[in-house]
């Protein structure tokens, strides 16, 4: 792999002239810019999600960077403009937006461009960028390969997607619109220590994004999220994002809003449960005992009764091991931990 990227690399420097660029670093660094429309681009965000990351570093008066400008473009509309296995963008250390927006309507840029008014020249200096142009390819794990994609530079769009491919596995996709459906049917179920969080899921969702007041706190990709470390008496409220296939995230639309009211060491019970662990049989003893429900960690309901007593014992023998909760007439829920 590595001689083939060396070869390509040195037949495109033979027949134009161009001088390969390259990266020190090994392990990307997280930057936020503003790309000249506005747009902010947090690098983190991009491969958290996913996506591996090209880059080109280039400025609006460097002959080589408008040599393959085109092919840039045209390897960014094959592998499915942005919305697929790979994100493009381009950093220039030196021009201005206006500089920028010049470059964009002289080679048909579709891509986040980057100038200095939205911190180009300082992540030419984290990346250690020295010459242009320079391509480089993070990937999901926040890799920088040294040898092989630095020193690749096209004589065609063919070049940029054949290396993608190989060295990325990155693949062609089309540029249409991908729909995301946002989920639905948010609900919150507070108990003691922590707030379980359930959702319907989007049809097209390969993960979900959790927003607490927001601000992003996880990506799971189940339809649930148990939420811990609250501080007591504080409002909370979630936003679910669906991220769909091609990773496109669907809007957050659907905000619920609960106060945590935390454990009161003092409230008196009006029920209690025991033992707590529990093996195989879990009682339950209070006054007028209507309904019970029972969810795991995930908030998932897992069993329910329905009666009207004083006393009612419960088999816990096909229950996983791990934290429950349960929730008596509607108005009381407390923990429990069953261990086999």
């Amino acid at each position: 792999m590595k001689r083939l990227f060396i070869t390509i690399a040195i037949l495109f420097a033979t027949t134009a002239g161009i001088r390969a660029q390259y990266t020190n670093l090994t392990e990307a660094v997280d930057f936020t810019a503003t790309d000249c429309h506005g747009n902010e681009i947090h690098l983190f965000d991009i491969l958290d999600r996913g996506q591996a990351v090209f880059i080109d570093f280039f400025f609006l008066t460097c002959g080589q960077c408008q040599v393959i400008a085109p092919y840039i473009n045209g390897a960014y509309t094959a592998t499915g403009c942005n919305q697929h296995d790979v994100f493009f963008m381009e950093i220039s250390y030196i021009d201005s937006n206006s500089n920028c927006q010049q470059w964009i309507d002289q080679y048909g840029v579709q891509y986040p461009t980057i100038g200095v008014e939205g911190g180009g020249n300082e992540i030419f200096d984290i990346y250690g960028i020295a010459g242009c142009p320079t391509l480089i390819l993070i990937m999901p794990d926040r890799s920088i390969p040294i040898q092989g994609f630095q020193q690749l530079y096209p004589f065609s769009a063919n070049d940029v997607i054949n290396a993608l491919a190989q060295y990325g596995g990155i693949q062609q996709y089309s540029c249409e619109t991908i729909d995301c459906d946002a989920p639905s049917d948010l609900s919150l179920l507070m108990a003691n220590d922590v707030v379980t969080l359930n959702w319907n899921a989007s049809a097209t969702a390969i993960s979900y994004n959790v927003y607490r007041n927001g601000s992003k706190i996880a990506t799971v990709n189940e339809t649930s999220f148990v939420d811990s470390d609250l501080e007591d008496m504080q409002e909370y409220c979630y936003k679910i994002t669906a991220n769909c296939d091609g990773y496109m995230e669907s809007d957050p639309t659907n905000e619920e809003c609960i106060t945590f009211e935390g454990v009161d060491e003092n409230e008196t019970e009006s029920f209690k449960l025991f033992p707590n662990p529990v093996k195989d049989i879990l009682t339950i003893t209070g006054n007028n005992i209507e309904n019970i429900v029972i969810y795991n960690a995930l908030g998932q309901k897992v069993d329910e009764v329905k009666t009207v007593e004083n006393s009612i014992s419960i088999s816990t023998a096909n229950y996983n091991d791990g934290v429950y909760f349960i929730k008596i007439n509607e108005n009381q829920t407390k923990r429990f931990v069953v261990s086999h």
